[in-house]
């Protein structure tokens, strides 16, 4: 049975590491090296992760160029047993638009109320929205190298574009034994 979730449903599951700080952005220069960098985001109901970044940075001019990424968010661990992460995969917009701004912005400083006293480090860096195509959980905790995976669709309704998740994969004990 194929399970479909809406984004807000979806980012419920996935909370406890959304109100994480912290994510490492992963990007492809021009000579096809890699670049990492962590940042601080926020993330709404659609699953847009936004964060701040000089344009001028290697990412920044690695996101101008290819707007793919792939991000992972997780909290420092211990032990494997307790490590619990996600892995996402998409494109990187440049949040210019007024509104699209200003919703973005709420956002983002909802998350991290000290950003509004620092007016002038806002203004010389670019907000940045992460749209993730493809999102996979991995939970030690369930057991080692559980993991799930969705895909984003769009369907239209109604003229609109409304994005949905597919679950394509779950691997644990109870989904190899169904395939034995």
């Amino acid at each position: 049975m194929e399970r479909v979730l809406e984004p807000a449903k979806l980012k419920s599951s996935l909370a406890d590491l959304l109100t994480l700080s912290t994510m490492t952005v992963a990007t492809c220069g021009p000579d096809s090296e890699v670049h990492a960098a962590d940042v601080y985001f926020a993330c709404d109901e659609q699953l847009t992760l936004y964060f701040f970044s000089d344009a001028s940075s290697q990412h920044g001019i690695d996101i101008h160029r290819d707007p793919r990424a792939a991000i992972t968010i997780h909290a420092d661990q211990v032990g494997w047993e307790q490590i619990l992460g996600l892995q996402m995969r998409g494109v990187i917009e440049v949040i210019s638009s007024r509104t699209s701004w200003q919703q973005a912005w709420e956002v983002y400083s909802e998350k991290f109320p000290f950003v509004n006293d620092l007016e002038e480090a806002v203004a010389i860096n670019q907000m940045y929205g992460f749209k993730p195509g493809w999102i996979r959980l991995v939970d030690n905790s369930q057991e080692f190298g559980f993991n799930q995976e969705w895909q984003a669709h769009l369907i239209d309704e109604e003229g609109e574009n409304v994005r949905t998740w597919r679950e394509i994969s779950r691997h644990d004990k109870s989904s190899r034994k169904a395939n034995d």
